[in-house]
């Protein structure tokens, strides 16, 4: 499935949106990592379930304004998906915060704790 590209103007549900189901669609046709699900939450941070090899793995992106590749302003939703999906295998090694199905999570840390990763809003899922 192929979406339409976003050009960045600001953060916004609908940004956020897009590169959600960016990445998800381009996970699709990656054979690692595999993502599970995709979601936007409230405050508009990225969630990403996904398995690297064999471990489960989650990040929390809370910065969709800025691409984690060359710490710029992105320029469009499907390329900032592209430098996200690379970014997964960047795991750091080490003793991650486990959820209840068992996926270490990284990345940038929520207000109320890990612990808030699965009570926060979500606005959009791609499974």
């Amino acid at each position: 499935m192929t979406f339409e590209t976003l050009p960045f103007r600001s953060l916004t549900r609908e940004w956020a949106g897009d590169v959600a189901r960016h990445l998800h669609g381009l996970a699709q046709a990656s054979a690692d990592p595999h993502i599970e699900v995709v979601w936007v939450t409230g405050d508009l941070a990225l969630q990403v379930r996904y398995r690297l090899g064999n471990e489960k793995l989650a990040i929390r992106v809370e910065r969709l304004d800025v691409d984690p590749t060359s710490a710029l302003e992105p320029s469009e939703s499907a390329r900032m998906a592209s430098d996200l999906l690379h970014t997964l295998h960047d795991a750091p090694a080490g003793d991650l915060w486990r959820d209840d199905s068992g996926y270490g999570w990284w990345g940038d840390e929520p207000t109320g704790g890990w612990d808030a990763i699965e009570t926060g809003e979500r606005l959009l899922t791609a499974r």
